[in-house]
This record gives structure tokens, C-alpha cells and sequence, in this order.
């Protein structure tokens, strides 16, 4: 971690900050060095242009996250130049993909959970998550 907080290549860098949603698996961390747009890791959610389930996964996640200061572990950085993180709520330490899975509104994307700078074991405790939505028929799962 730099001097500021900031977020910086080749390790498990936590940062914290006010978020601000922009999608389902999106969002950007305001920051004491400015902001940061953060992609949360080995998660997929529905995107906003598919109407209704996007919009859906977009405002549970401003539920887990709205005035709340987020600790963000840095995993790497996409194609897009954004920061893919393991982002939990500071107070509760609620990991906010586990509760997105949970809640039926992403799915686990498995290419990225299983590459080289993942984490195995939260991995399969998303893939878990999202297992016991789908068999509740919780969000994008409804039937």
C-alpha cells in the first residue's frame, strides 16, 4: 500500500472507501488518493441492458453497499483497465459477491475463479452460494 491507500500491482492491497454502484459487479471506491473503479472478482452480473434482471442486480447491490465503506483486496486488473477486488463491508466483514450470489443475482464466473491469481477456497464457497440460490429460485434463478 502506498503512502495514500492507493491500490497497487503485485499483492493483496486493501483499500478503503465510500462506493458508489455503477452495475451489478461494478462499482467505483472513493478514495483518499481519488477514485478507483473496481470490477468485484469471479463474479457476473446480469448487465444493465437486460432490462430488468440488470436493473435488479444493480439496486441489490447499492442494498449491500450505500454508505457503506468498503476494504477492497486487489487480485489484478482487467482488460479495462479496472481493478478486479474482493470487496467486503468494513464493520460486518460481509464479503459483497458471497451476498450477491446469495441473494440469486450473479452467477460465479469460473475462468477467473479457478486462474492462477485466484483464491480456491472463496471460490468454492461463491460456487456454493451459488448453488443454494439457484436451488431457492432466488433472483436471476426464478423460474
Amino acid at each position: 500500500m502506498t503512502a495514500g491507500g492507493a491500490l497497487v500491482a503485485g499483492g493483496p492491497v486493501v483499500q478503503d472507501g465510500q462506493a458508489r454502484v455503477i452495475d451489478g459487479d461494478t462499482l467505483a471506491l472513493d478514495t483518499s488518493t481519488g477514485e478507483i473503479r473496481i470490477r468485484l472478482w469471479a463474479i457476473d452480473a446480469p448487465e444493465l441492458e437486460t432490462g430488468q434482471p440488470g436493473q435488479a442486480a444493480r439496486r441489490q447491490m447499492k442494498d449491500l453497499v450505500t454508505e457503506r465503506t468498503l476494504s477492497c483486496r486487489r487480485m489484478h486488473e482487467d482488460r479495462y483497465g479496472r481493478t478486479v477486488a474482493i470487496c467486503r463491508r468494513s464493520g460486518d466483514d460481509l464479503d459483497v459477491s458471497e451476498a450477491l450470489l446469495r441473494r440469486g443475482w450473479a452467477r460465479v464466473w469460473g475462468r477467473y475463479a479457478y486462474a492462477d491469481d485466484g483464491d480456491p477456497a472463496r471460490a468454492a464457497a461463491y460456487e456454493a452460494a451459488e448453488a443454494r440460490a439457484r436451488r431457492a429460485g432466488r433472483g436471476i434463478w426464478r423460474e
